[in-house]
């Protein structure tokens, strides 16, 4: 399987180039920095819960890596140890360990639903 990179230069300006981030589909390696940071998670499943994909993205990175599937023992692992970012990251973890990767709660870095939900909150006051 070879990895595809889609950068800047070959996208519409929007989504990923707004935001000067770069798509890499497939890897062939998670760059080892990864593993230093809180990873960003996205699990992407169809109607009925099965995998399709997941997207991660290191907190403080632009690059965004998407793999097709999960049967890669560096993105287990770095999946197994890393801070989780999420938005309904419980939502991600549960179908991540129906998967086979297991995940603790004690993983879970922020949630940007449940931080939606405060920051509304606020705003409403």
């Amino acid at each position: 399987m070879t990895a595809t990179v889609i950068s800047n230069e070959n996208l519409p300006i929007s989504g990923l180039s707004k935001l000067g981030a770069t798509l890499t589909i497939d890897p062939k390696a998670i760059p080892n920095e990864l593993s230093q940071q809180p990873v960003i998670v996205d699990c992407e499943t169809d109607g009925k819960d099965n995998f399709v994909g997941i997207g991660i993205c290191g907190q403080q990175d632009n690059r965004v890596f998407y793999f097709s599937t999960l049967q890669r023992d560096d993105l287990k692992d770095l999946l197994c140890k890393a801070e989780l970012i999420g938005h309904n990251i419980k939502f991600d973890a549960r179908r991540l360990n129906e998967w086979g990767i297991p995940i603790k709660s004690s993983q879970f870095y922020q949630d940007t639903m449940i931080m939606s939900y405060t920051q509304q909150r606020k705003e409403r006051r």
